[in-house]
């Protein structure tokens, strides 16, 4: 699944484009963001936006977490596949 600060509307227009194999959730009260304080203030001072993050959770543990502050910094696909892989 994925969690992110875009309406609910806006999530479900994206996801009848394509299949994705996820779920994609509404979090556009920022309670999840700001929860997990993975939330960072615009130099505008009045929007935030999440740090893009990675956790794995399996029976309410989080086995895996990546975040990185650097927007343009993702894990690779492959590593995540190998770390899926390992749990």
């Amino acid at each position: 699944m994925t969690v992110n600060p875009d309406e609910f509307a806006k999530n479900k227009e994206f996801t009848t484009k394509k299949d994705y194999g996820f779920e994609f959730y509404s979090d556009k009260d920022l309670n999840l963001i700001n929860a997990f304080g993975i939330g960072t203030r615009m130099k505008d001072g009045k929007n935030t936006l999440p740090i893009p993050a990675i956790y794995i959770i399996k029976e309410g543990v989080i086995q895996f977490q990546y975040v990185n502050p650097k927007y343009s910094y993702r894990l690779k696909t492959e590593s995540l596949m190998s770390i899926l892989a390992g749990l």
